[in-house]
């Protein structure tokens, strides 16, 4: 990693403004949105929860209740705060969406090691209107699932094997078919770097403690509350018997591809040519350090090894552009890298200080079109 990578990851300033500048992006959608009838469920139950009832006690959901509990834990902090409990929820959640970018640009600067490009390809996430949409709307837990997979990818790239279990798994917690990156890392750390088998167990132990400590937590939360029962009941026993999933969407592709262009319009295009980046990606860095060392060493390995999860799921059960946010740091991330083959290839041709100006043009142009998209 260069020095001045090194430098920028030591010294959060880019994440910071970067941070300031999502958030301004994003506050003038403001937070008088419509509340969707999921989102009124869950913010519903988050706030029952801190009346003392608990999920699936107040209401039937067959999902895991990670979204309501994170939801109540800011409505409760709203409340000593003196603020109105959707508002509370809501200003939290842009916080989270901010955070989505910020951890996009870190991803993108470990895996290019080119601040620019990591800068620009992050900011392109604000063009995303349904993400951009539901910053200060909802609350709608898919917004934590794009936090929360964005760090656990972020770890397995830094080789933190066990955090990016718990971030993978807490992501489950929110919406289940994400549990798989709550296991994923094991697969990472059993692979490499080479080493003994002590140690490739001990870092397979990490991330199966990684994975069970916040599923023993959420356990021993309705053990403690007396509703256990109802947790199992509602969040597996009926999404293994009596879920009807209808008909899967390999038998209608056109479903996800209208839901996306629907959710992102703008972006549609960029997003696609993102996705199909990736096996790209993984093709050139084989070709480049041979298979071995991309299976054990490589970090692009992270990207490119898991997205067939999300994108296997989809075929089966995709719903609305919501489910699609899952993607969104596959996406940035071979838009990432596209940018990092174009200045690759640039580099003879185009004098630097010219490539450097295109790129710092090219955010500013970004922040003024997704400024656009949000209007007061």
């Amino acid at each position: 990693m260069p020095n001045s990578v090194r430098w920028y990851c030591r010294w959060p300033l880019v994440e910071i403004g970067l941070f300031v500048a999502t958030a301004l992006v994003f506050w003038p959608a403001g937070f008088e949105g419509r509340l969707t009838t999921d989102d009124a469920f869950y913010f519903y139950s988050g706030r029952r929860l801190v009346e003392g009832v608990p999920p699936f006690v107040s209401g039937f959901d067959n999902k895991l209740p990670g979204a309501p509990i994170i939801i109540a834990a800011f409505i409760w902090l709203g409340n000593r705060l003196g603020m109105d409990a959707l508002y509370a929820a809501r200003i939290a959640f842009l916080g989270a969406s901010c955070l989505v970018v910020v951890g996009i640009y870190r991803l993108c600067l470990l895996l290019t090691g080119a601040i620019r490009i990591a800068m620009v390809a992050a900011f392109l996430t604000t063009t995303f209107y349904a993400f951009g949409q539901f910053a200060g709307g909802g609350p709608t837990p898919y917004t934590l699932v794009a936090l929360f997979v964005t760090w656990s990818l972020l770890s397995m790239v830094r080789q933190s094997f066990g955090r990016a279990a718990l971030w993978g798994t807490v992501s489950g917690i929110v919406w289940q078919p994400t549990l798989f990156y709550g296991l994923f890392p094991a697969v990472l750390a059993w692979l490499g770097p080479a080493g003994s088998w002590r140690a490739r167990v001990g870092a397979v132990v990490r991330v199966l403690i990684g994975f069970i400590v916040p599923l023993a937590a959420l356990a021993a939360f309705f053990a403690y509350s007396g509703a256990l029962d109802k947790l199992v009941e509602d969040a597996i026993v009926y999404n293994v018997k009596y879920l009807d999933r209808g008909t899967p969407m390999i038998k209608n592709p056109w479903w996800i591809v209208r839901a996306v262009i629907l959710g992102f319009p703008e972006a549609s295009g960029l997003i696609v040519l993102g996705l199909l980046a990736l096996p790209a990606a993984g093709y050139a860095r084989i070709r480049e350090i041979g298979l071995e060392a991309f299976l054990r060493r490589d970090p692009w390995r992270v990207v490119v090894l898991s997205v067939p999860a999300p994108i296997a799921w989809s075929i089966l059960d995709f719903q609305t552009s919501s489910d699609f946010f899952v993607f969104i740091p596959y996406a940035v991330v071979g838009v990432a890298w596209l940018l990092w083959k174009l200045g690759d290839l640039t580099r003879d041709a185009v004098p630097r200080v010219w490539w450097r100006a295109s790129q710092a043009c090219a955010l500013v142009l970004l922040a003024l079109y997704s400024a656009s998209l949000y209007p007061l």
